[in-house]
């Protein structure tokens, strides 16, 4: 009696699976991907027919207005394809992209999310440090203000006391009353990271090379970082900080020079970068990408 139960039972399961083959039920499709907001139709014809199929180590990036993109693969690794992927779509397009895919981890959501924390931390912002200094940001090492770019070869070392001529340099307690002073406070972190994201300062832009310094690079960096910029601050009047790790990081006294030379009248050099903000006990936000020169 048991046997024929059990032989029973298992007919019937047999005969519902054939049952559901013969009307499709278990032929669901698989889930599409979440495609940015405005894509275009020929942006979505170009994932599934040269994305998809494209060997691993690649990235795909999306424009702001969703409507351009690039795609790289066959890199040395997914960080390089999305760096790539980046510097391909300022380079075809004028404008900065943002990371959709890199192999199949979709960031496009992550700018949001950091835009949200960055908007939190803002609005916690203590109201003074009581002009304290951190993380020796005004030690004085008496190096003279040179008159140009620093050489890429030497982006580490004692920094001057004070911005290239024309920018302002800045401390902490500066920095803090320019979030609550100016509303069209653009800041730049200006690292040289192989990464894609990093812990940087509230509302920063993190634009890889802006700093760098490279006789057959500078060209390019010079025109990929006004693109850049045509976005960031389009006005010249704009106040922009830029910074990197601390006070010993000469990328972002480039920068700061490369931006007064280009036209801008509000540049201000905040020369003890992260390490100062991080010292002052000021929120750091997990900020991903923005850009890549070259």
């Amino acid at each position: 009696m048991h046997q024929m139960n059990l032989t029973l039972h298992l007919t019937t399961l047999a005969f519902r699976m054939v049952l559901l083959l013969a009307t499709g039920a278990q032929a669901q499709p698989a889930p599409g991907p979440r495609f940015p907001p405005k894509l275009p139709d020929v942006a979505k014809v170009g994932y599934f027919k040269q994305y998809v199929p494209a060997p691993t180590d690649k990235s795909f990036a999306v424009s702001a207005d969703g409507r351009r993109y690039a795609a790289v693969y066959g890199m040395s690794s997914p960080d390089e394809a999305a760096r790539q992927a980046l510097a391909s779509c300022l380079a075809q397009f004028k404008a900065p992209c943002r990371l959709w895919l890199v192999n199949d981890d979709d960031h496009f959501s992550k700018y949001a999310l950091t835009a949200k924390r960055s908007a939190e931390a803002v609005a916690k912002l203590p109201a003074s440090l009581d002009g304290k200094a951190y993380a020796d940001e005004a030690v004085d090492h008496q190096v003279a203000l040179p008159t140009s770019l620093r050489p890429g070869t030497a982006v580490h070392g004692a920094t001057p006391l004070s911005g290239p001529v024309g920018t302002t340099v800045i401390g902490t307690e500066a920095l803090l009353q320019l979030y609550r002073t100016e509303k069209r406070l653009v800041l730049m972190d200006v690292l040289l990271s192989r990464s894609l994201a990093r812990q940087t300062l509230p509302k920063a832009n993190w634009v890889f090379g802006a700093g760098w310094e490279q006789a057959d690079l500078n060209a390019t960096i010079k025109t990929q970082l006004g693109r850049v910029m045509g976005t960031l601050a389009p006005l010249k009047d704009t106040p922009i900080v830029t910074f990197c790790s601390n006070r010993d990081c000469w990328l972002s006294w480039n920068a700061a020079l490369r931006l007064q030379e280009a036209g801008y009248q509000k540049v201000y050099w905040y020369r003890g970068g992260v390490d100062s903000w991080r010292a002052a006990g000021l929120p750091l936000i997990e900020t991903y990408l923005y850009s890549h020169l070259w």
